[in-house]
């Protein structure tokens, strides 16, 4: 009996987990994208020029990658702006740099550093001003339908209770 669970549960996974899961994500993100007008590429610009905009030193240098490397040689046109940043892109992208033999790491880099807007921890794990932190949190949850009326990118149909 056990057995028979047991290859049941390995055919079902083989099934769920393999193309038709594989064609059902590819397709959601395909729908998303276009009913988003591809808004994760519109906006790759603006995010790269708001992040690189905090950025401050002297001669700063700032590599661009991308899976294959032709992403990163779009966003580079598009922070390539900046007179005080050096930007570069890595040829081939991670795929090339994995097939010379490099390493790559993973984790956090205490060297990098980080600006704190990049950071947010949820409510319960603050260590310190629990109340405030919850406080903030609520208040921009109750802001957030505002907030999404507002931006006009994203619509929702109103449901009336019967």
């Amino acid at each position: 009996m056990l057995e028979t669970i047991e290859q049941s549960n390995t055919w079902l996974n083989g099934y769920v987990w393999g193309t038709p899961m594989l064609i059902l994500l590819m397709g959601t993100g395909v729908v998303l994208t276009l009913l988003t007008r591809a808004v994760q590429f519109r906006y790759l610009g603006f995010a790269l020029k708001e992040v690189l905009g905090k950025l401050t030193g002297d001669d700063l240098i700032f590599v661009l990658t991308s899976p294959d490397g032709i992403l990163a040689k779009f966003a580079a046109d598009e922070v390539s702006h900046r007179e005080d940043l050096k930007v570069c892109v890595l040829d081939g992208g991670i795929e090339a740099w994995t097939d010379a033999g490099y390493a790559l790491e993973s984790g956090d880099d205490p060297d990098a550093g980080e600006l704190s807007e990049d950071v947010w921890y949820k409510p319960y794990q603050q260590t310190d001003a629990i109340e405030e932190a919850m406080h903030a949190y609520l208040t921009w949850e109750v802001a957030l339908v505002e907030q999404i009326e507002r931006d006009g990118t994203t619509r929702f149909r109103h449901f009336h209770p019967s």
